[in-house]
């Protein structure tokens, strides 16, 4: 695919800050930059990561009716660059409507086309379990099985385990 340049996204110049942004269904773009906080994203065509350099797509919304592709299977993002969306946005920002009935709100990747997200090879099995429970603010936590080939400094995520009972509640 091209580049991401201004002529693509209808631009007299690449997206500004909270700018919607729409690949229309002709486009095949390559995010090869670090972007600033868009407004919303929509790709009605193809919206690929480069894979030689760490990029960074930022926005409040990406709705996606065309592809997405963050690496695939066959050609994985590799360890020497990153693909990245980070979303931003205030709990009372604009509802997005995608279709009918579908109201989406802000820091949403909505996809009714496709998403394909792939990265280089861990050499280990990319998940695990929590062997103990992990408290808020531990810096530590201690892991079922061996995830010595993950890679130092890496992120990760983890989700909850455990949910307070809703709360009580009356119906006559």
């Amino acid at each position: 695919g091209r580049r991401l340049q201004a002529q693509d996204l209808e631009y007299d110049t690449l997206p500004a800050e909270s700018d919607n942004v729409r690949i229309n269904a002709v486009d095949q773009i390559v995010v090869d930059t670090e972007t600033p906080v868009l407004n919303w994203v929509t790709v009605v065509g193809r919206l690929a990561f480069s894979r030689d350099r760490h990029t960074v797509l930022r926005a409040a919304s990406v709705l996606v009716w065309g592809d997405l592709e963050l690496g695939t299977p066959d050609d994985p993002i590799p360890p020497n660059a990153t693909a990245t969306i980070e979303l931003y946005g205030d709990t009372d920002a604009h509802t997005v409507v995608m279709d009918e009935g579908l109201f989406l709100v802000n820091k949403v990747i909505a996809v009714l086309g496709t998403l394909q997200a792939g990265g280089a090879p861990l050499g280990a099995e990319p998940w695990t379990k929590l062997a103990a429970p992990a408290a808020s603010g531990d810096t530590t936590v201690v892991v079922r099985g061996d995830v010595s080939a993950w890679p130092v400094g890496g992120l990760i995520s983890i989700g909850a385990t455990e949910y307070p009972s809703p709360p009580a509640t009356t119906q006559t």
